[in-house]
């Protein structure tokens, strides 16, 4: 992988951002935001044919170098310059095949017959991650089967806890504004799953534990009471509440939430 392709736009800079754009006439400043977007079209339309080359090799070092790649591009988009129109342009290119993207990252990070080694799983629930938050059209993709699929991995004492930490940080990503997948999350029993995975690992796990928790709390209260129809908000909040307090009871339950929602306020997850 070189510098320039983990970049967004490349690491080499458009021969018009070498002059004094802004003193130009309008005409002219218009014809250079037209290169501008062009020119980060091109960056991501060909970064995502290299994330398709690299999934679909039989080897897996050339896989995990794929992922490795576009997990530092995303890294590098959330901060580009262009970063509404390289996120756009990337929607838009990932939902030619869409489902075959996601496919293809969950038979990796969720393979039942362990034919992929945990760096590799661990990569591509971090990618999809990426994609969740970059790409939102896509985390459609996400609910239903392969919600389940990813529950199942949580409640599966046999996943390795790297994996589940992974996993709960995807699944925070997919849920974090759509109430539809809120419901859908709910009612895959997902809070009581990530009470278990909380409850389990407390004295066995400190920092699976404290993911669960932070899941747990920010879900409770930063991302349900955000809701756009409030009385499914309070609905889902409801049905949490008493996952939770079930599970650990309404003290433990309490200090969570408010741990929830300082870890947001203070940009911890």
């Amino acid at each position: 992988m070189t510098f320039s392709q983990a970049r967004v736009g490349g690491d080499v800079e458009p021969f018009w951002r070498r002059f004094n754009t802004e003193t130009w006439e309008p005409e002219w400043r218009s014809l250079v935001d037209d290169l501008d977007r062009e020119h980060v079209s091109v960056s991501v339309r060909a970064a995502v044919d290299r994330l398709n080359a690299g999934l679909a090799s039989e080897h897996e070092r050339e896989r995990l170098a794929g992922m490795a790649e576009w997990v530092e591009y995303l890294d590098d988009m959330a901060t580009h310059e262009d970063a509404t129109m390289a996120c756009l342009t990337l929607e838009s290119a990932l939902q030619v095949g869409e489902c075959d993207l996601i496919d293809k990252l969950m038979s990796i990070a969720c393979d039942d017959k362990a034919t992929h080694s945990n760096e590799s799983r661990l990569l591509a629930l971090e990618l999809m991650r990426g994609v969740a938050i970059h790409a939102p059209a896509l985390r459609s993709n996400l609910v239903g089967e392969h919600m389940e699929t990813l529950l199942g991995r949580l409640r599966d004492d046999d996943t390795p806890s790297s994996v589940k930490g992974y996993a709960l940080e995807l699944l925070l990503a997919v849920v974090a504004d759509d109430q539809e997948y809120q419901r859908d999350f709910m009612r895959r029993n997902g809070m009581s799953t990530m009470c278990s995975v909380y409850a389990k690992s407390r004295n066995v796990d400190v920092d699976l534990c404290e993911r669960a928790g932070v899941f747990i709390g920010v879900f409770v209260g930063v991302v349900l009471p955000n809701g756009s129809s409030m009385a499914l908000s309070d609905a889902l909040i409801a049905d949490a509440m008493v996952s939770i307090q079930d599970a650990i009871g309404a003290e433990e339950r309490d200090a969570i939430v408010e741990r929830g929602k300082h870890a947001a306020e203070t940009s911890i997850i």
